[in-house]
């Protein structure tokens, strides 16, 4: 092989390299990432949320579909009416994911779905959505309550279902075994059931004039959810401000009635002794006519 042909097949080979380089730079490619194999179990009712993550290079993100896969592929329903929402977000410079958004889930949702964007189709995804109605009853742990004896107090219970009818929720008290409430009609303690949404609600249990012995620790109980111990202290030390209050208005009232006594009786002696006076006074001025003498009888000659 001549030095000049060799030279030249060189030439070709970096020119066709530099003409790929450029090209694949030019050209922009999306990737929708989802693992193989994902899958998400839900309950009748409640929300689930499946992810697509996408690649891109471009500053604005690109479009992505949602796609279920039956007999032949459908396009998700995401219109303003829909159960089914999506939400674009960013993980970073050029990557982001689209999340499909199931509220108020139902049976027939189950199925095999799929996200596309641009050439490319991601792995499928599984979702299957059971029958059976679970009951979850939601309270922080480390949960506390302070309260002044004779006073009012509300402790909440979040609860989570999946059915229409909410749920029966129980309150107990923790002791040496688990005592239920006493919420009857006579009792100071009262429930309130409140709903927070679709399927989410809230039971408060009420103290009416708490007391000492309502100290403790408690829970509730829905279907075969417990919640987290929820602690009740009460203190004894009443704010003592109404009750000197009190006191200094008795000590008023007292010593005006003391008072107005004291002067009554004063009032009443000074007017007796002055009754006295006026009728001594009289008594020495009052004027006796005097005696005419009697005169003697003499004795006057016979005639």
């Amino acid at each position: 092989m001549s030095p000049n042909v060799y030279w030249v097949m060189v030439r070709v080979c970096i020119g066709s390299v530099l003409l790929l380089t450029v090209t694949a730079d030019d050209e922009c490619f999306i990737e929708t990432k989802v693992p193989k194999g994902t899958s998400y179990e839900a309950v009748v009712g409640g929300d689930l949320e499946i992810e697509c993550k996408v690649d891109f290079c471009e500053e604005a993100p690109p479009t992505v579909d949602w796609w279920k896969r039956e007999q032949t592929d459908v396009p998700v329903n995401v219109s303003e009416g829909s159960r089914i929402k999506t939400l674009t977000e960013f993980n970073g410079s050029l990557h982001g994911r689209s999340v499909l958004i199931f509220h108020d889930i139902r049976l027939n949702d189950s199925g095999v779905y799929q996200c596309r964007s641009g050439d490319s189709n991601s792995h499928i995804i599984n979702v299957s959505v059971n029958e059976e109605c679970f009951i979850e009853t939601r309270v922080p742990k480390g949960t506390s309550y302070e309260a002044v004896v004779g006073g009012d107090l509300e402790i909440e219970c979040k609860v989570d279902f999946c059915e229409e009818a909410p749920p029966t929720v129980d309150w107990w008290k923790r002791e040496k075994t688990e005592v239920p409430v006493n919420i009857s009609e006579g009792s100071r303690i009262k429930t309130r059931w409140e709903f927070n949404g679709s399927l989410h609600g809230r039971s408060v249990l009420i103290f009416h004039d708490i007391r000492l012995k309502d100290s403790g620790v408690y829970q509730c109980e829905s279907g075969d959810s417990n919640s987290h111990n929820i602690n009740v202290s009460v203190n004894g030390s009443i704010n003592p401000e109404p009750e000197v209050a009190l006191w200094m208005y008795m000590y008023v009232v007292a010593g005006i009635v003391l008072f107005v006594s004291i002067i009554s009786v004063v009032s009443m002696c000074w007017c007796q002794g002055e009754s006295k006076k006026e009728t001594q006074t009289e008594i020495q001025y009052v004027a006796f006519p005097a005696k005419q003498p009697i005169p003697h009888a003499g004795l006057h000659p016979s005639p």
